[in-house]
């Protein structure tokens, strides 16, 4: 699914909860006063809250109160709703509890003040996946795991019923919870266990598509088994739960197989990805890293081993292999940084992109790389001993207004330039028959456009 199309949805799911919630309320009040199908008030209220939170956080992810409102109200929703289910469950607080929730029947205007099973650890785990959604992405992915398992029984109880008329969870209470699980898992989409239902490409629309059917299968079967063997009453709840059971555990195979897929695909990918010889990203790989630069601006450095294509010849082509992998080596020792993109373009050619780097740590950067590579052992060649040299080139890279061949276009220049500036004194240098300065003079007045905008 394209992230725009999932980030559209994501900022819709509170928005059709809350319309859920109103047309269930609508929908009791024109049912008169009598017990269910009713969206309880308390479950619709908590539905309510919930989708409100949902869209706090996403439109205003930055603003301090959100997060601190998100840290209060969700643990004291989940708090109160698993205490709830408790003193029901287990009358530890002798029942008073559950007992003052169920009194709180407004029948009479066409509400029911009765909270179900279902409804309650649905609002609790949606609660605590909300604060988890920030602070704690794999603790998230366990909530949201959860919820798809609740729901999964709860929509093949209600299929179980025949009708979708269950008093113990209605039918818009039950798809207020899909729209939020939705939402959840609509928000944990990178790096975390629901990231292969996002793959690009076919193996992505399989996956979602299995899931979907993970989901809808269990609730086909349990209406078709419904309508053809009649179940006795006490039979249906433990028939909804096999097959909700196992709805949530092919759901759970889709998970383990999509991230099977995904890890196949990501070798895939950085394999085509990287340079054989080197380790070091090629063109296709320098391209889709950069087009992920998140910084204003960053600094290019384009390279060029100095006389390659003879030196290859005099020395052949191991030698010459050799010679590269140790340029690249020592390019890569003189780059720290974690988010530098280094990669071998063609040949003899190497590009580094740094994010926020700027004159003058891009010229200095520059005389680096210069450095470690005249330090390297000189080469035995039939002429007699060579220095490796680098000639280096430098431009600056503003992601919001170039594309990546603009980029390639202005180092280019810039290592065009150095490489036409520096030619004569490279020639004086070698007929000497010395190793030269790694930084030989420069002429900052004959500086291009393309170079001039790098410095």
């Amino acid at each position: 699914m394209p992230d725009r199309t999932s980030d559209r949805l994501l900022q819709l799911a509170p928005f059709v909860t809350i319309g859920l919630v109103v047309a269930g309320l609508i929908a009791n009040l024109a049912g008169g006063p009598r017990p269910g199908p009713a969206l309880s008030l308390p479950t619709a209220l908590a539905y309510a809250l919930l989708a409100i939170l949902w869209h706090q956080d996403l439109t205003r992810p930055a603003h301090r109160r959100h997060p601190r409102l998100t840290l209060i109200l969700a643990p004291a929703i989940a708090a109160l709703c698993l205490l709830t289910l408790a003193d029901r469950w287990t009358g530890i607080l002798g029942g008073t509890l559950d007992a003052a929730v169920r009194t709180a029947e407004l029948g009479q205007f066409g509400l029911n003040g009765h909270v179900s099973s279902k409804s309650l650890l649905f609002i609790a785990a949606c609660a605590l996946a909300l604060l988890g959604t920030r602070r704690n992405r794999p603790l998230a992915s366990l909530f949201v795991l959860a919820l798809l398992a609740i729901c999964n029984v709860a929509v093949v109880d209600l299929a179980m019923a025949g009708a979708l008329w269950d008093r113990e969870l209605s039918v818009w209470s039950t798809l207020a919870a899909f729209t939020l699980t939705l939402a959840a898992t609509l928000r944990l989409r990178e790096r975390s266990l629901f990231s292969p239902l996002f793959l690009p490409g076919p193996a992505g629309m399989a996956l979602r598509l299995m899931a979907g059917l993970s989901l809808v299968m269990p609730m086909l079967a349990g209406w078709i088994y419904a309508y053809l063997m009649a179940p006795k009453p006490q039979e249906v709840d433990l028939i909804a739960k096999l097959l909700g059971g196992l709805g949530w555990v092919m759901f759970q195979m889709t998970f383990l197989l999509g991230l099977i897929i995904a890890r196949q695909l990501r070798k895939t990918e950085a394999t085509a990805q990287r340079d054989p010889l080197t380790g070091l990203l090629n063109r296709a790989g320098i391209a889709a890293a950069v087009r992920g630069v998140k910084a204003d601006v960053a600094g290019v450095l384009m390279t060029e081993v100095d006389g390659f294509a003879g030196l290859n010849d005099a020395l052949g082509n191991p030698r010459g292999e050799t010679l590269l992998r140790d340029i690249a080596a020592a390019i890569r020792a003189e780059m720290p940084e974690d988010d530098a993109i280094i990669g071998r373009l063609w040949n003899d050619e190497f590009l580094i992109v740094v994010p926020n780097l700027v004159l003058p740590q891009l010229e200095q950067r520059a005389e680096a790389l210069r450095q470690a590579v005249a330090r390297l052992p000189p080469l035995a060649t039939g002429e007699g001993l060579h220095h490796p040299r680098l000639t280096v080139g430098c431009a600056t890279y503003i992601p919001s207004r170039m594309s990546f061949n603009a980029l390639l276009n202005d180092a280019d220049s810039a290592l065009h330039w150095v490489t036409t500036a520096r030619r004569d004194w490279f020639t004086e240098a070698e007929a000497t028959d010395q190793a030269p300065p790694a930084s030989p003079p420069e002429d900052a007045s004959a500086v291009p456009a393309a170079a001039a905008r790098a410095r």
